[in-house]
């Protein structure tokens, strides 16, 4: 894995802030993103990314269903 720049280091937190807030509704607080190593950031953006794709698949079956009942 190649070490992340300070730029990407950057990108990468606020890309985990944006998508954590789409999954959980708030932005998220009380993390040390200067502990995280670059392979635990990754990780931890890959699960969310896992995260809101489930919930989109999720709405998208209930909007079927929805749609299936008129």
């Amino acid at each position: 894995m190649k070490i992340m720049t300070k730029s990407e280091r950057s990108e990468t937190i606020s890309i985990i802030s944006d998508v954590y807030k789409d999954v959980n509704g708030i932005r998220p607080r009380n993390y040390n993103w200067d502990a995280f190593t670059d392979k635990e950031l990754t990780e931890f953006l890959d699960d969310l990314h896992k995260e809101a794709d489930k919930q989109y698949w999720e709405m998208r079956t209930e909007q079927a269903k929805s749609e299936l009942k008129f």
